[in-house]
């Protein structure tokens, strides 16, 4: 048996949205469009994990722990990070 890829998909977790910032995504859209990434990528082989941001204060704590906890192959990281000018200063 070979060894699955380890992939992480970062995002914001739906509790922490500020969702006036992306008209028309609702918790429930963001919560399954983040189910259903993870879930296409094992159905296509893939051990997925996703690391869910709860707050600008703890986000670099959460993805320095879920990084050194084990070696991953990918990090994917979602459009709300890193398409949000405020948060890459």
């Amino acid at each position: 048996m070979s060894k699955k890829i380890n992939v992480l998909l970062v995002g914001w977790h739906p509790n922490a949205v500020d969702y006036s910032k992306w008209p028309g995504l609702t918790h429930e859209k963001l919560q399954a469009a983040l189910d259903a990434d993870k879930n296409t990528f094992e159905s296509l082989g893939y051990a997925t994990e996703l690391g869910l941001i709860q707050s600008e204060q703890t986000a670099e704590t959460l993805l320095l722990s879920l990084l050194q906890e084990k070696p991953r192959d990918c990090v994917l990281i979602g459009a709300g990070v890193r398409t949000d000018a405020a948060y890459l200063s």
